[in-house]
């Protein structure tokens, strides 16, 4: 016998129809209209197999819409705004933005960036210095500095590779061979490793401003 209206959980069908809009919200970043809580309200009622009258259905999935709403972060405060407009999103959503934000801040953290005498000395043996010029070298040298978050752009084959390459040997110099000169990457980031976990971290400049919350 299929459920009637009155055995349903409306809050239970409101955090589900947030989750369906919110599942649904990559390409807007987490953002949601009125009108997908209202699908999502939709597509909730109707996996509980309720048989009812049009109008009775049309009044719980409206209730369903106006629960989810209550639960959800508004991003604009502004009267009148139209339901199509994405200008909602999960409270869990926003949390977590909210931790990464909080994370990415804590990575970017100012530094030195090693200059290109001190890369060539300290990679002197990395395969594809020679090839390197001065942008690439710059790049390569703030990777290898102290800085804590970096971040370098280019298209395929322009050697972003061998710039990698050369930053990692120049931050890690013993990682280019083990002690009997034969070629030892992995054992120089172990090292690395095991550095970090003795708190043997190079000191580090104040940190930079808070970044945006991006939505």
């Amino acid at each position: 016998m299929a459920p009637s209206l009155d055995d349903l959980d409306l809050d239970l069908l409101a955090g589900a129809a947030v989750v369906d809009a919110d599942q649904r919200s990559p390409r807007a970043h987490g953002r949601f209209s009125m009108f997908d809580l209202r699908a999502g309200a939709i597509r909730a009622l109707s996996r509980g197999g309720v048989v009812a009258r049009r109008d009775a259905l049309t009044a719980t999935i409206d209730e369903i819409s106006g629960r989810a709403r209550q639960t959800c972060i508004r991003l604009l405060s502004d009267a009148g705004i139209p339901d199509h407009l994405k200008v909602f999103m999960a409270t869990e959503t926003v949390r977590l933005k909210m931790r990464v934000a909080a994370r990415m801040e804590g990575l970017a953290t100012s530094g030195r960036s090693l200059t290109p005498d001190e890369l060539r000395r300290s990679a002197a043996s990395a395969d594809g210095l020679d090839r390197l010029d001065e942008s690439q070298l710059a790049a390569a040298g703030a990777i290898a500095g102290t800085g804590g978050l970096v971040a370098i752009t280019g298209p395929a084959g322009a050697g972003k590779t061998t710039m990698l390459r050369v930053a990692h040997a120049g931050t890690h110099p013993t990682a280019a061979t083990d002690a009997g000169g034969r070629a030892d990457p992995e054992g120089g980031i172990r090292r690395i490793a095991r550095s970090r976990c003795r708190g043997d971290e190079p000191a580090r400049a104040a940190r930079r401003p808070r970044l945006p919350l991006a939505h």
